[in-house]
């Protein structure tokens, strides 16, 4: 295999370019302090993570397409959240002269609230299209992801390609 603009026959699949430039690493730990000030010796505990990601330009370039599905389904999620957030928020706000009502879904639906109501009827209608549009477009981004398999990147020029099936 061989590159068709430079001739070099440093190719590689993009999916190994990919996964050999790109390293993840996840640090866990625990730390305990002690320090002065006025009051005297304080001690200080705690814990902490830590994520990264790495990657060589050869591997960001053979990077595969990108899906915005994760993404979509995490905001009509959060859409969903927010609207029980803001319900729970308006709970026990109802007016003196209706007392009588009361309990979740009549905070949700309390008049004092309406604009924040209509906000997030909105913005929950929104996240949903947006999903339905991403949804839409997976075929085009599986077509897509099957093409990335399949092709070559030259370590030399960086030129992508995918071989000519016919060829062999």
């Amino acid at each position: 295999m061989q590159c068709p603009k430079c001739q070099s026959q440093d190719v590689y699949l993009c999916s190994t370019a990919y996964a050999q430039g790109t390293t993840t690493t996840e640090t866990d730990g625990d730390y305990s302090g002690i320090g002065m000030n006025a009051g005297g010796a304080t001690q200080y505990l705690g814990s902490g993570s830590h994520s990264s990601t790495h990657q060589t330009a050869f591997a960001r370039d053979a990077s595969p397409p990108e899906s915005k599905h994760g993404k979509a389904i995490g905001i009509v999620i959060g859409a969903f959240l927010w609207n029980i957030v803001c319900a729970l928020l308006a709970w026990g706000t109802e007016p003196p002269y209706l007392k009588h009502s009361s309990g979740f879904f009549y905070a949700w639906w309390n008049y004092e609230w309406v604009w924040l109501r209509w906000l997030n009827i909105v913005l929950l209608i929104a996240a949903i299209w947006w999903l339905r549009s991403v949804n839409q477009r997976m075929p085009e981004y599986n077509a897509a992801l099957e093409r990335w398999r399949k092709t070559w990147i030259c370590k030399r020029c960086g030129t992508k390609f995918v071989p000519d099936e016919n060829a062999a």
